[in-house]
């Protein structure tokens, strides 16, 4: 199967009343629930809206199953008739929807598509533009890949990082804590830029003032989650263990891809748009 041929699977599921036809998806299928600024541009120009985070985030080819084929939690379901109803089903899967807590976009502005690509899984950060490497988003994979995408970041840190990788007394605080224990055990450094046990995406002052003591990512946990959180889109379901809150596994890859390279490229990309009604807000219930 191409990446066409899945997000054609995707389409059929939505209209059909029941998961009675099986697919299957090949090992080196990625798909990512992705947006972009409908009011800003006609098209998704990166997999990932905003290039201030040098990544995009994926589900391989067990959770594109699962979406086409799993009557709980996948678009097959009988009750999923509307593409507003399977991207809810998507959101939820790969942990943007959990406990309550919606990471989602507004809709509009934003506008939703599912985009599924051909990569290679070799833990590391993609060469070519017009291919992707996937790596598993372990905690050590995280740490490894750190100092690789501060080349994309720097500027919107003032230029104040440098090469580093984070220290083992740091690794070894953030893998063996949650994101809830890490706030509790540190929540006068966390308040200080203004993040909670909700939320940890930095803009604003808050970016500002820890673009000023960036220096230290490497050597302070409450820098190095703050950075992974703003600029890795590690926000605080994530886990470190290379599977989302919703069970299914994750990868990501970096740099954050450009559409049109990988349109052009050997990662035969394909983009599936939600229609959703036009001119209404929409939201996932969490």
């Amino acid at each position: 199967a191409s990446p066409e041929a899945v997000n054609a699977a995707l389409t059929e599921v939505i209209t059909t009343a029941g998961c009675y036809k099986r697919y299957g998806v090949e090992a080196d299928l990625f798909g990512t629930l992705a947006f972009y600024n409908a009011s800003a541009s006609s098209h998704p120009e990166h997999l990932h809206d905003t290039t201030t985070q040098p990544l995009a985030w994926l589900t391989g080819p067990s959770g594109l199953e699962d979406i086409l084929n799993d009557e709980e939690h996948g678009c097959c379901s009988a009750n999923v008739s509307t593409m507003g109803e399977c991207m809810c089903r998507i959101a939820f899967a790969v942990g943007l929807i959990d406990n309550g807590t919606n990471y989602m976009e507004p809709v509009p502005p934003s506008k939703y598509f599912f985009a599924v690509i051909r990569a290679n899984t070799t833990n590391e950060t993609s060469g070519d533009a017009g291919e992707a490497d996937v790596l598993v988003p372990t905690w050590a994979n995280l740490f490894d890949v750190m100092e690789a995408t501060f080349e994309y970041t720097s500027v919107t840190l003032g230029g104040n990082v440098s090469a580093c990788s984070p220290s083992e007394a740091v690794r070894n605080e953030l893998a063996g804590s949650t994101y809830t224990e890490l706030v509790a055990n540190h929540r006068a450094e966390f308040a200080a830029f203004g993040a909670t046990e909700d939320g940890c995406l930095l803009e604003g002052g808050e970016l500002e003032a820890f673009a000023l003591q960036v220096a230290r990512v490497c050597d302070d946990p409450v820098l190095t989650r703050l950075y992974l959180c703003t600029f890795l889109d590690a926000n605080p379901l994530f886990l470190g263990t290379g599977v989302t809150s919703g069970g299914v596994k994750e990868f990501i890859t970096i740099p954050n891809p450009d559409v049109a390279a990988l349109a052009a490229g050997a990662a035969e990309l394909s983009i599936l748009h939600f229609e959703l009604p036009k001119g209404e807000p929409f939201s996932c219930v969490a």
